[in-house]
C-alpha cells in the first residue's frame, strides 16, 4: 500500500477541518442556539442599570497653557478633581435638598468621568437601578463640580485683591498706590471674566432605557461565540477521532480499487439539489454499472454482495441505483433485500410486510421450497420505472428475532442455487453491514464478488480497521469500494449528459440517509 500521511499537505487539512465541521454541523448548531438563547434569558432575568450622562465645558481661553501636553493634562486634573471629596460632599447636600438619601461612598461607586477628546469637554456619567437616580446623581456631580471649580477661582481673585487693597491703604506714595489700583482695576476685570470658567454645558437627562444588560447584544455576542465554540468542539472532536480525507486515502487502507465516487448531495445540497449536481452523482453511477459490466461479463450469473462497515453509509442507495441502471442496460437484474434485521430497501421499495427472503430460507428449512414459490416470491420490476427501475425485487420478507439462524441453517445454499438458475444475470444482495453482524458473512459464502460502500463522514479510522480485518476474512472475491460523499470535480461533458431523474424510492432513500 502507498505510503500517505493523514494531512499532509494544506489542501488535505483544509477538506478534513471542512469534512469535520460538516459532520458535526448539528452539534455546532446546538451550541449556538442553546448559547444564544442562554445569554438572552440572562440578560433578561439580570437586574436593569441605568446610566445619565451631564457634561461640564472649560474655557481655557485666558491659561497660559500653549500646547496640547498641557491642556491634556489640565483636563486629566479636572477628572480626578471631579470626585473629589468637597464635590461629593456638596453633590450630597444638594441631593439631600432634594429629598434623596445617598452617601459619599454610593455616589463614588456609581459615577465616572472622561474628558471628551479634541474638545475641552468632561462628561459625568453615573450609573443606578432607577433612572430617576442616574439621571440625578450626575448633575449633582456636575452642579458641585462647577461651583467647587468657579468659588475657587473667584477666591484666589478675592485674596489677591484684598492684600493689594490694604497695601494701597498703607502707601504714602501716590505714585505707589496709584499702580496698586490700577493691579486691583485689572485683577476685579479678571474675575468677573473668569467667574464662569467652568459651566455645565449639558445636563443629564433621565435615560429611556437601560444601559445594561442589552439583551439583544448579548444574544449577538452569543451568537457568534457559540459558533466559535462549535467550529472548535468539532475540531477537538476531529482530532482525536481521526478520519479519512478522500475516497483515496481510505482506498489505500483498504487496499481496494475505487469503482466510484458519488458525492454527497443528501446532506450539501438537500433533495431538490443542482441538476449539475445531479448529473454528477448520475454519472457516478452509470460509472459503477460500467464497472461491473467489465469486471463481470454477462455470459453467466453474478451474485454481487454490497455491504458497510456500519449502518446509513449509503449501501441500500447503491443497491437501488445499481440495479436500476444494469436492468435498464437490458441485463436481466434481480435485487435482494438481505438485511433481515432492518429491510430499509422494503422501505425505499414499498414492499414492506410482502413475503420474500426470509420466507423462502423458513420454506427451505421446513422441506417445502420450490422453484415456482421462489419465483412467485419475486416482484416483477416490468412496468415499476418508479421504483426499482424494471429490476426484480426479493423483499427481506418477514422480520425474524433470529436472522442468523435462518441464514447458518444451511437454507441459503439451495435457495441461491434456485435464484442462479432463474436466469438473471447480475444478482444484487443489500446486506447488512459487516462489523458486528454476523448475516453479511453469511451471506457473502453465496456470492460471486463483495462491493464495499463507505461513507468518509461516516467511517472512522478504527472501523476501516476492523472493515479491512473482517474483509480479508472473507475469503470471497472483492470486487472495490464505491465511496459516498468523495470529492467529484464537474466536467463540462455533464452539461451535455441527459439528466434522468431520481426515482421516488431512490429520493427516499437520500432524504432517509440526510436525516442521519
Amino acid at each position: 500500500m502507498a505510503e500517505r500521511s493523514f494531512g499532509s499537505s494544506e489542501s488535505v487539512d483544509t477538506r478534513r477541518y471542512l469534512a469535520a465541521i460538516r459532520r458535526d454541523l448539528p452539534l455546532i448548531a446546538a451550541v449556538t442556539v442553546g448559547l444564544t438563547i442562554f445569554a438572552f434569558a440572562l440578560s433578561l432575568a439580570l437586574p436593569k442599570t441605568y446610566s445619565a450622562a451631564a457634561r461640564i465645558g472649560f474655557d481655557l481661553s485666558n491659561s497660559t497653557a500653549t500646547d496640547s501636553a498641557t491642556m491634556d493634562r489640565i483636563l486629566n486634573t479636572q477628572q480626578d478633581l471631579v470626585t473629589a471629596r468637597l464635590v461629593l460632599v456638596a453633590a450630597q447636600t444638594e441631593l439631600e435638598q432634594d429629598g434623596i438619601k445617598v452617601d459619599q461612598q454610593q455616589l463614588l461607586d456609581a459615577t465616572t468621568s472622561q474628558p471628551v477628546f479634541n474638545a475641552n469637554l468632561m462628561e459625568i456619567r453615573s450609573a443606578s437601578p432607577e433612572p430617576e437616580l442616574a439621571a440625578a446623581y450626575a448633575n449633582a456631580i456636575a452642579n458641585a463640580y462647577t461651583q467647587q471649580q468657579n468659588d475657587d477661582k473667584t477666591s484666589q481673585f478675592n485674596t489677591q485683591i484684598r492684600r493689594l487693597e490694604q497695601a494701597a491703604d498703607a502707601s504714602t506714595s501716590a505714585e505707589q498706590r496709584a499702580q496698586l489700583e490700577s493691579t486691583i482695576a485689572t485683577l476685579t476685570t479678571q474675575k468677573n471674566a473668569q467667574a464662569n470658567q467652568v459651566v455645565v454645558t449639558r445636563a443629564a437627562v433621565v435615560p429611556g432605557s437601560p444601559d445594561s444588560p442589552k439583551p439583544v447584544r448579548n444574544a449577538v455576542l452569543a451568537f457568534f461565540i457559540g459558533i466559535f465554540l462549535g467550529v472548535l468542539i468539532a475540531l477537538l472532536r476531529d482530532q482525536l477521532r481521526p478520519r479519512f480525507t478522500s475516497q483515496r486515502d481510505l482506498a489505500q487502507f483498504l487496499e481496494l480499487p475505487i469503482l466510484a465516487s458519488v458525492p454527497e448531495l443528501g446532506r450539501r445540497l438537500g433533495v431538490r439539489a443542482a441538476p449539475q449536481a445531479m448529473r454528477i452523482e448520475q454519472e457516478a453511477y452509470q460509472s459503477l454499472s460500467a464497472a461491473l459490466r467489465l469486471a463481470l461479463p454477462p455470459s453467466q450469473t453474478h451474485v454481487v454482495l454490497l455491504t458497510s462497515s456500519m449502518h446509513a453509509e449509503g449501501k441500500t442507495t447503491v443497491s437501488t441505483r445499481t440495479a436500476r441502471l444494469l436492468a435498464g442496460s437490458g441485463q436481466p437484474t434481480l435485487l435482494i433485500s438481505g438485511d433481515l434485521r432492518w429491510p430499509r430497501l422494503d422501505s425505499v421499495l414499498q414492499v414492506d410486510g410482502r413475503p420474500g427472503l426470509s420466507d423462502l430460507l423458513a420454506a427451505q428449512a421446513s422441506g417445502t421450497l420450490t422453484e415456482d414459490r421462489v419465483r412467485a416470491t419475486i416482484l416483477r420490476g416490468e412496468g415499476r420505472d418508479r421504483t426499482s427501475g424494471g429490476a426484480d425485487v426479493l423483499p427481506a420478507g418477514t422480520l425474524s428475532s433470529d436472522a442468523a439462524r435462518l441464514l447458518s441453517s444451511g437454507a441459503i445454499e439451495p435457495l441461491m442455487k434456485i435464484i442462479r438458475g432463474l436466469g438473471y444475470t447480475y444478482v444484487i444482495v443489500d446486506a447488512t453491514p459487516l462489523l458486528g453482524i454476523a448475516d453479511a458473512r453469511l451471506l457473502a459464502r453465496e456470492a460471486d464478488k463483495v462491493l464495499v460502500v463507505g461513507r468518509l463522514e461516516r467511517i472512522s479510522v478504527p472501523a476501516a480497521m476492523d472493515l479491512r480485518d473482517e474483509l480479508s476474512r472473507l475469503g470471497t472475491n472483492l470486487l472495490g469500494l464505491v465511496v459516498i460523499g468523495g470529492n467529484s470535480e464537474a466536467s463540462p461533458y455533464y452539461s451535455g449528459v441527459k439528466f434522468v431523474p431520481p426515482s421516488e424510492s431512490e429520493q427516499a432513500a437520500r432524504r432517509e440517509e440526510s436525516l442521519r
